[in-house]
């Protein structure tokens, strides 16, 4: 996951969130899966725990 984040809105943050290859792509690196924009510290931690709930299964 990289995020980004602003002087201008503080509470807004740019995410982008990769996973592990699989299969035929195995061999590379991580793949793009989404980009978004996420409001507040909890949303971030939210969608952070989901994503990585995600790669653990």
């Amino acid at each position: 996951m990289y995020l980004a984040v602003s002087e201008i809105d503080p509470e807004a943050f740019f995410v982008s969130f990769e996973t592990s290859p699989s299969g035929e792509w195995v061999g590379h690196s991580y793949l793009p899966e989404e980009e978004r924009r996420i409001e507040g510290v909890d949303a971030l931690a939210n969608a952070l725990a989901t994503h990585l709930r995600r790669a653990d299964a």
